[in-house]
């Protein structure tokens, strides 16, 4: 900003001060002439820089005030958060307005402040994640070091350097383009099949670093240590300065793509990428960095939140910094207080700096780094003895590391491709946890990154690691993938695995206690350190295949470890619903059959009755005719017609005292629901989505435990509830005078300690035979196996995979379908696979045999009319006639009890939505699969139709419908809330 920009913000700003106290017109007018005036704009100047230079310009109330209207002076009295929008001008790739909150002290900002901040006065609606991006401080132009380039993963890299550099010296000798034959030759291989060249190993035969002069292979790792001593990675390797600069560079393309990759999935997936500078040591700058070029490349616009501390930015000196001030200081003044209908002024700003100014690690605008005194105080962990020395703003000399001088040119500007910020006026810590889980992508990264990681990983939190990017992230996935994929349990082979390719002080001490990490967070969650804490390898996986990744992993996240103590708890609650839907069901199987025993019993005896009626007048009539009546079997007939409506009688009371074919209505429909609430729960959508945030006005344990900041222990808590009110309306109906039936589950009712509710064969056995109505595939053939965390009698919450050959590969982990084992959660994709799929063909199965049944029906009821019709031609055969009209009523009886019609509208209905569901899902790619908003869809259509098709033609199908109708309505007051955002 030049000087008289200067003055006229600082003109504008004194006005606005002054016009609050006496007027605006004279105020402005008095403000212009004082700031107008050198010496005073110096006093202002020199006490921005040090306020210990210039006290009379702090102790006048004109100054004072214009300070504290840029965020630099006395702030007690702006205790209003304030809400302002201003976007950037003459900035190529950065449009849209920018929303920013300024947090004065002493205003905290609660979750429900934050909540109101972001539903209410931002029109955001809860994300499905946020997305914490860590990299270190290292320019991401510098990542790659010698001990990561002598792996032998990066034989093909160092290879491909080597034709670039080859290729280019000679275009630079010759302007021409190489020829084939050329190319060829700088891999040393022959061009065609006669022309060969003895003298030099073709490419295929040994590795880059085997061919280049003067190089020995260094040990790989997998090989055994040398005896003599253990070292942290292999030796250096020695390749020159161009070589490396294009490793450099292939690696920097490679983290692009990924952070590409990443901008694309938060965006379709409504996933919060959050920049934290406000923390202490919380900062990323080359994530940032990394972020801010990857915008560029893309058309994607998640909601970004940076959240910074005006504390943090006045703690930077130099002209950059009161600049940065005095533009931040021009936002706020044109904000309004949080909760009020002001409107809001635009403000353009020109922006302070662009991505591509930092793009060189060793200058800024033409400046190179060593030679510019600091901005802010260094980092204790940047200061090395070898290092270059560098001045800071108060004279003093100081030895740093060359690769960290970047960072903190870059991080005395408030960072710049943020769609929405949060400035508070003192560090601190924002709790985001109300919003959701958070998800984590670590890429290289130095001692600082390292404690990050390491307590990031200590919390169970959802983690992608991007393997062969060098730093911390290579020691830490290259230990997962050997404690956790590979299942060693020597601790020698595991320090044998690691990849250790960094000189700095984290790595000097990384070994036995992160493997003892490591092992026990496999044994207390061993699904969250499969699933949740993944890595992706930027040398050979592909954007997709991060995106992939990516996705699953945060789409399995429940945001924080199991807690202590939990072992099978949260297998066991769903084996106990299992338990109460089996019992529920045979009990429901059992009422069935009285009924319709009954049922039929009667019908016999209502035909047995018309029959005998019929026969017996036609007994009379020949009998009038002949004049020859048999009294003896008019008796008898007499007798028996009298009888039957007494029996009849006697099993109408019995069915109506019985109540059997509504305590079926009843236990079959509760079965359902808990069937339907075990998949919810599974899947953890709907009423079960672990990454929403409980309301504050739940009651009971659901409270107590959301309050207590464990989501997933409230959502186990209110699953409890549910099964427990479906379960106790049934005892409380027509049920409480009867008794379910609990004698074929006996581990219901055991006394044991490590009893199991169901056991896992009748379990099996039951799901199959009476849920999916298909043969599941053999499950030997998963390779998978229940474990039981050391103990043969205790059922484990998780399905745990055999050792495979490919322990590396991450890929295959969401790819494939797992089988399930009705217990532990569920993906959607195996959802689908193994819950709406069969459903499916169940119903394509049995609506046919709905159909023929039906028409069978329909065929008798007409024949029964035909003969009707013929036997009332004669006029002498009204008895049969009447025989035959109640024989109709009875098929329509049967039709009615049975339901068929009922049975196959609905049938047809639940096909319906599950073919449409099915061309849906086949029409979204794998990003859109794993949204919530999908996820919850899937499963509610799928749930509503298997309750329509087992409920209809039931009178407690309202009642089933119950919940998901609700659970519907709250889907689609989200997305009308996320709609309006839009």
């Amino acid at each position: 900003m030049r000087p008289s920009n200067a003055v006229a913000v600082a003109s504008s700003a004194a006005g606005a001060v002054a016009g609050a106290v006496s007027g605006a017109a004279q105020a402005a007018k008095e403000g212009a002439s004082l700031l107008q005036s050198p010496t005073n704009l110096e006093d202002v100047e020199a006490a921005i820089r040090s306020p210990t230079d210039a006290p009379d310009a702090w102790n006048r109330p004109e100054t004072a005030g214009a300070l504290s209207f840029h965020g630099v002076g006395n702030t007690e009295d702006r205790s209003p958060v304030k809400i302002a929008t201003y976007q950037y001008k003459n900035a190529p790739g950065r449009t849209g307005l920018m929303q920013a909150a300024f947090i004065p002290p002493g205003k905290p900002l609660t979750k429900q402040r934050l909540l109101d901040l972001l539903t209410k006065e931002w029109r955001l609606g809860r994300p499905n994640l946020l997305v914490n991006l860590d990299a270190g401080a290292a320019h991401p132009i510098k990542l790659t070091t010698k001990r990561l380039l002598a792996l032998r993963q990066f034989d093909k890299w160092c290879e491909n350097a080597r034709i670039q550099k080859v290729l280019s010296r000679r275009r630079e000798a010759d302007p021409g383009l190489p020829s084939k034959g050329e190319a060829a030759a700088a891999t040393n291989t022959p061009a065609t099949s006669t022309a060969k060249n003895d003298d030099m190993p073709s490419s295929s035969a040994a590795p880059c670093h085997a061919i280049l002069p003067g190089m020995v292979m260094p040990p790989r790792f997998g090989d055994p240590p040398p005896a003599s001593s253990y070292s942290f990675g292999p030796p250096p390797l020695a390749l020159d300065a161009d070589e490396v600069s294009i490793l450099d560079r292939m690696m920097f393309e490679k983290l692009l793509c990924v952070y590409v990759a990443v901008l694309d999935a938060a965006e379709k997936t409504n996933n919060f990428v959050v920049v934290d500078r406000a923390s202490p040591g919380g900062s990323s700058p080359t994530a940032e960095l990394l972020l801010e070029m990857a915008l560029q490349q893309t058309d994607a616009k998640p909601v970004i939140l940076v959240i910074d501390t005006m504390t943090r930015l006045r703690s930077f000196k130099g002209k950059e910094s009161e600049r940065q001030l005095q533009y931040l200081g021009e936002v706020e003044g044109t904000g309004r207080i949080m909760g009020t209908d002001m409107p809001t002024e635009v403000v353009d700003v020109v922006p302070l700096y662009m991505p591509f100014d930092f793009e060189n690690d060793n200058s800024f605008r033409g400046k190179k780094l060593a030679e510019m005194p600091l901005p802010g105080e260094p980092i204790k962990d940047h200061l090395i003895s070898h290092g270059v020395d560098i001045a800071l703003h108060d004279g003093k000399m100081v030895k740093m590391n060359p690769k960290r001088l970047w960072s903190y040119h870059y991080s005395q500007f408030l960072f710049s491709s943020g769609t929405h910020y949060l400035i508070l006026e003192e560090e601190g810590n924002v709790d985001l946890d109300v919003l959701g889980a958070t998800g984590g992508i670590f890429a290289h990264g130095g001692t600082v990154a390292y404690r990050r990681m390491r307590a990031w990983l200590q919390h169970g939190k959802p983690t992608v690691m991007l393997f062969n990017s060098g730093g911390a992230t290579q020691a830490f996935a290259s230990l997962h993938a050997s404690v956790v994929k590979k299942h060693r349990t020597e601790v020698l082979k595991i320090m044998e695995d690691l990849q250790i390719v960094s000189d700095e002080n984290w790595a000097k001490t990384f070994g036995l206690p992160e493997v003892m990490m490591m092992d026990e967070l496999k044994k207390r969650a061993p699904v969250l350190m499969r699933k949740s804490i993944v890595s992706v390898d930027v040398l050979k996986d592909s954007a997709e295949d991060v995106m992939n990744v990516v996705t699953g992993c945060f789409a399995a996240a429940v945001g924080h470890l199991p807690e202590l103590g939990l072992r099978t708890a949260e297998a066991y609650v769903v084996l106990q619903a299992w338990s109460q839907h089996m019992v529920m069901h045979s009990t429901a199987a059992k009422q069935r059959k009285i009924a319709d025993i009954l049922f039929w019993v009667q019908i016999f005896f209502l035909f047995l009755t018309i029959l005998l009626s019929a026969i017996r007048t036609e007994m009379l009539v020949k009998s009038i005719y002949k004049g020859n009546v048999d009294k003896s079997a008019n008796e008898v007939f007499r007798f028996v017609i009298i009888l039957l409506p007494i029996i009849l009688a006697t099993v109408t009371a019995a069915m109506q005292r019985k109540r059997a074919l509504e305590k079926w209505e009843v236990l079959n429909a509760s079965a359902m629901r808990v069937v339907t609430e075990i998949y919810k729960f599974r899947a953890r959508v709907l009423d079960y989505a672990t990454k929403k945030g409980e309301d504050d006005d739940d009651e009971g344990e659901t409270a107590n435990a959301a309050t207590s900041g464990n989501r997933e222990r409230a959502v186990r808590m209110k699953f409890v509830g549910q099964v427990q009110k479906i379960f106790a309306n049934v005892l409380d109906g027509d049920m409480n005078v009867d008794s379910l039936n609990f004698q074929r589950f006996v581990n219901s009712a055991s006394t044991e300690e490590n009893a199991r509710p169901v056991d896992e064969k009748v379990l099996l056995k039951h799901v199959v035979k009476h849920i999916l109505g298909v043969d599941m595939p053999d499950r030997q053939r998963s390779g998978k196996s229940l474990v039981a965390d050391g103990n043969a009698n205790d059922l484990s919450a998780v399905t745990v995979p055999a050792p495979s050959n490919d322990a590396d590969n991450t890929i295959d982990i969401f790819r494939d379908i797992e089988e399930d084992d009705f217990v532990s959660p569920i993906s959607i994709e195996t959802y689908m696979e193994k819950r709406m799929k069969p459903l499916m063909i169940q119903f394509c199965a049995k609506a046919p045999w709905l159909s023929r049944r039906c028409a069978f029906m329909d065929h008798l009821s007409m024949l029964v009319n035909a003969v009707a019709v013929a036997l009332a031609i004669p006029g002498s055969l009204d008895h049969w006639v009447t025989m035959a009209m109640s024989v109709r009523a009875l098929i329509m009886n049967v039709v009615e009890f049975q339901n068929y019609q009922v049975r196959l509208r609905a049938l047809n209905g639940c096909l319906r939505d599950l073919q449409n569901l099915q061309t849906w899902w086949d029409s979204l790619s794998i990003v859109d699969r794993r949204t919530g908003a999908a996820k919850s869809n899937a499963v509610l259509v799928t749930e509503q139709a298997f309750l329509s098709a087992r409920c209809a033609g039931s009178a407690q199908i309202a009642t089933a419908y119950t919940a998901m109708e609700d659970t519907h309505e709250n889907e689609e007051n989200d997305k009308g809330n996320r709609s309006k955002t839009d």
